[in-house]
């Protein structure tokens, strides 16, 4: 049986590359998600995955569901 793996501390990575002094705050300002949602997604403590968070993470890092989500066997 294969796993769901959460890449968002990768696309977190790569937005800091731009912006160095990105903090969880900053993000959780900007989208409105509240910190200790955008923290339990970042240490992979997520066990229902939320459309409307996924969404908003989609907009935030101007990405698709698949480059946050992946399937690995």
């Amino acid at each position: 049986m294969g796993k769901i793996v959460n890449r968002l501390p990768a696309l977190l990575e790569e937005k800091r590359r731009t912006r160095p002094d990105l903090t969880l705050n900053d993000i959780a300002y900007e989208t409105k998600l509240a910190y200790n949602t955008i923290q339990k997604w970042l240490k992979d403590q997520v066990d229902r995955y939320d459309k409307g968070t996924l969404a908003t993470f989609c907009a935030y890092f101007e990405c698709k569901p698949g480059d946050i989500l992946d399937y690995v066997d």
